[in-house]
């Protein structure tokens, strides 16, 4: 699959999981993830007052408006 996003790219990060929605925010692309057979594209991205990098799904990513 292809990627929807580019590097720069702000986006909203939502993950479905409870445990997760700390990390819910605004974030920026700072990779593409090498795709994989018969999965969702993933990206690297990161939070602009995090100092670490998370790998989301393309799914819980939006662009931001």
């Amino acid at each position: 699959m292809l990627h929807k996003f580019k590097i720069g790219t702000v986006v909203n990060y939502r993950p479905k999981d409870r445990i997760l929605s700390t990390a819910r925010g605004t974030y920026t692309i700072t990779g593409l993830m090498p795709a994989i057979k018969a999965k969702p594209p993933e990206y690297r991205i990161k939070h602009f007052s995090e100092g670490l990098e998370r790998v989301a799904f393309e799914r819980v990513n939006s662009r931001r408006v």
